[in-house]
């Protein structure tokens, strides 16, 4: 009987992990659909961080995020999601391909300030520290790849 049991109480914690993982879903969709893109971002961004969740529903969520932070201009934040996404989902294909989609629609330049690479745009010019990270982008994606 205590076999049943646990077995049922385990089956109601994944149901209800489930349903609260679609309602912030549902809720960052029409976020998302009333321009509310940095709210929107903040549930996707949880969603996709989340390693309990299937790869289907972690890549969609990770897609979602990237273009929330393109539509907020938020691209240097990119980099630093792909890397949590990439940690919460080891080996997944699925995730690794969707990182891949969502990192050719980032910018592939930045600029360096004190060491630092920052993706996309910076303000005040300051051509003399722009880069192209085209080669480190590929790099990466090659890595994530042959791992998965």
């Amino acid at each position: 009987m205590s076999r049943m049991t646990s077995f049922s109480l385990f089956c109601c914690g994944i149901y209800a992990f489930a349903s609260a993982a679609a309602a912030d879903r549902n809720q960052a969709e029409t976020l998302y659909k009333q321009a509310n893109y940095a709210e929107a971002y903040q549930h996707y961004q949880a969603l996709a961080v989340q390693a309990n969740i299937p790869p289907r529903l972690a890549a969609q969520d990770l897609s979602q995020a990237a273009e929330c932070l393109r539509q907020l201009n938020r691209v240097a934040e990119w980099d630093d999601l792909r890397e949590q996404v990439a940690a919460a989902h080891p080996g997944d294909w699925l995730v690794a391909v969707a990182i891949a989609n969502a990192n050719r629609s980032m910018p592939s330049w930045g600029f360096v300030t004190a060491g630092q690479f920052t993706r996309g745009d910076q303000r005040g010019g300051n051509w003399q520290n722009h880069r192209s990270c085209n080669q480190r982008d590929r790099t990466r994606l090659l890595q994530l790849m042959t791992h998965a």
